[in-house]
């Protein structure tokens, strides 16, 4: 289930236009939760489930 509040969960780092998590596992099912920043308000969730299919970082970006 993904993080229904920005309380809730792990942040990740942001570089460019991307977010960046770490320590994800081959072959392992992940929900994040996006949430964005408009004025002082938080919007989201966003959410997405994603699973990791390659451990070679130039197809796993994708």
């Amino acid at each position: 289930m993904a993080p229904a509040s920005i309380l809730h969960g792990k942040g990740m780092r942001i570089v460019q236009d991307a977010a960046i998590s770490t320590d994800l596992k081959v072959n392992k099912t992940y929900t994040v939760g996006v949430f964005t920043k408009v004025g002082p308000y938080w919007l989201g969730p966003v959410a997405a489930t994603v699973v990791t299919k390659n451990a070679d970082p130039q197809v796993a970006v994708e």
